[in-house]
């Protein structure tokens, strides 16, 4: 009886709020990130071109658990779930990396290849924009503190190029969402994190659970950082050394 009074007074005040519209989760989602893509728009952003271009230079990474029997990937708002081949559905640790080479290493943030401060032993990388194929992948390279990490999978992917300057505040950053609503947001301050040496873009982006190791681009596509604190209130990009990367992977490749 009190659960059911309970129920009738959140119905009411839904009807009542004159200011505040009752939608779901996923609702208010699309909702804010149509709002931060007008306002790209309207900043003079192809943002067609621009989510294209993204999407072609990303992955999804899969991690925790082995997908090497499973028939699809679907996307929802709050979590990519599997479809296992008994049909039953896992909800797993998931995130974004963006391509670094042409051979398969890109860079994420290292808390999605992680569990509880261990590098995960599965980690599979599913092309973005087609849900396929799947890719086994390794762990690199990892950060804990600045919260990066580099993967290398086998596949052939076209790069980011990596930007050539810090942005300026004011200026716009695109991001890469794991679904089908990238978002767009101005730079509000760029600061070094004696923490994690190395510098924080901090933006406006609107964005998720699952859209951490997204890509953070500038208005020409070339690569910022990649997206490691999120909320739909602001979000903190972690700019990669671009050399450091260069040797990591110019070690690994030995």
């Amino acid at each position: 009886m009190q659960s059911l009074r309970r129920m009738r007074h959140l119905i009411v005040a839904c009807l009542l709020a004159s200011s505040v519209a009752c939608v779901s989760p996923h609702e208010a989602t699309k909702q804010i990130k149509q709002e931060s893509l007008l306002r790209a728009s309207e900043a003079g952003l192809d943002v067609a071109k621009l989510q294209s271009f993204v999407n072609d230079r990303s992955v999804v990474i899969v991690s925790g658990v082995d997908i090497a029997a499973v028939k699809r990937v679907s996307t929802e708002t709050v979590a990519i779930q599997l479809d296992a081949e008994e049909g039953e559905r896992l909800e797993i640790s998931f995130g974004l990396a963006a391509a670094l080479t042409t051979d398969g290493y890109l860079l994420t943030a290292a808390h999605v290849v992680q569990e509880d401060g261990k590098n995960s032993d599965s980690v599979w990388l599913v092309r973005n924009a087609l849900k396929e194929p799947f890719s086994r992948a390794r762990i690199v390279w990892t950060d804990p503190v600045a919260d990066l990490a580099i993967v290398k999978g086998d596949l052939e992917m076209t790069k980011f190029e990596t930007a050539r300057r810090l942005p300026l505040a004011g200026e716009v950053v695109f991001c890469h969402g794991k679904d089908a609503w990238p978002s767009a947001g101005r730079v509000n301050q760029v600061l070094f994190d004696r923490r994690r040496r190395t510098y924080v873009i901090e933006h406006s982006g609107p964005l998720k659970r699952g859209d951490s190791g997204g890509a953070a681009v500038n208005a020409e596509g070339e690569l910022l950082g990649v997206n490691t604190e999120i909320s739909f209130s602001g979000s903190t990009a972690v700019v990669a050394p671009v050399e450091a990367m260069r040797a990591i992977i110019a070690r690994d490749r030995r």
